[in-house]
């Protein structure tokens, strides 16, 4: 898991996604109202680190909710959405490359 969120960090535009979102250093002040499970990949890494996720399946539902939480924020034409999508692209190339649904059971 840890490979493979390092591998998504290193796109070009992962950047933005590295931290938790400061809707008062962005300016955004209505982000919390709009938002309600905020998460970024440095939130997921400490997680990781913390041996929080009990299976692949939370894993992969907290780094898609980066995802969620970007494009409900953000408006379709924005430029943090196109960010936003491709960070994404590179995930969902990743999982299929690792074949990561071979490791979520029916019981995750």
């Amino acid at each position: 898991m840890m490979t493979h969120l390092t591998n998504v960090t290193k796109v070009p535009n992962a950047w933005i996604f590295l931290e938790p979102v400061d809707p008062v250093k962005l300016s955004i002040p209505d982000y919390f109202d709009k938002i309600s499970h905020p998460m970024d990949f440095g939130t997921i890494k400490e997680k990781l680190g913390q041996h929080k996720y009990l299976n692949m399946k939370h894993f992969l539902q907290e780094v898609e909710l980066v995802f969620s939480n970007c494009f409900q924020y953000n408006d379709e034409n924005s430029p943090v959405t196109a960010m936003g999508r491709s960070v994404e692209e590179e995930y969902f190339r990743q999982c299929v490359q690792l074949n990561v649904a071979f490791y979520i059971t029916d019981a995750d």
